[in-house]
């Protein structure tokens, strides 16, 4: 996958060079939150946050893809950011294209540069529904790295941006949609 993704690199920068046009092209991780358009949360059953969501509200527990790393609580370490965020960082990069005369060609990570353990995203979410903490370990899978986040510093300081929805408001914001959805479903 990451050698796909960089083959795709290449080909962006090969035909803005052959035709001349500038480009900014993001990189991210892990997308969660929502905003107040109906589809601006991510629904994949694969994703860490739909995945609990969809646990917790068929009365299961979340489950766990290890406990046994080597980080402070044993779970995996990624970078999250918020879809308010990344639509931020979106309309940025696109008004520095419209607005700047000379040629950009980019490639820059967007991330808040903080890892965040998948137990502390299950503890959050599970706070937040006032639950208690109890989930399921289905052990460590030999394929997953036991850190991965966005090294952010270019685009911050390129476009002297931080990200502002906290971990807490990301949570809070993609339940209430679940919960908006499911009431409104449930009456038609």
């Amino acid at each position: 996958i990451c050698r796909s993704k960089l083959y795709c690199e290449e080909i962006l920068k090969d035909c803005a060079a052959s035709l001349n046009i500038s480009f900014i092209s993001l990189r991210y991780f892990n997308v969660i939150g929502n905003d107040d358009f109906p589809f601006a949360f991510d629904t994949s059953k694969e994703c860490l946050i739909p995945a609990i969501y969809s646990k917790i509200s068929s009365s299961q527990l979340p489950e766990i893809n290890g406990i046994n790393f080597p980080t402070p609580d044993g779970s995996v370490l990624r970078d999250y950011i918020d879809v308010r965020d990344l639509a931020d960082a979106h309309y940025l990069a696109t008004q520095k294209l419209i607005m700047d005369n000379k040629r950009l060609n980019l490639f820059l990570n967007v991330g808040t540069g903080k890892p965040v353990s998948v137990l502390e995203i299950v503890k959050a979410f599970l706070e937040e529904l006032k639950m208690k903490f109890e989930f399921i370990d289905k052990g460590r899978s030999l394929a997953d790295p036991h850190a991965i986040w966005a090294d952010t510093k270019k685009f911050k300081s390129f476009f002297c941006w931080e990200p502002k929805y906290s971990l807490k408001e990301s949570i809070k914001s993609y339940i209430n949609r679940k919960k908006y959805d499911e009431k409104v479903n449930f009456k038609q």
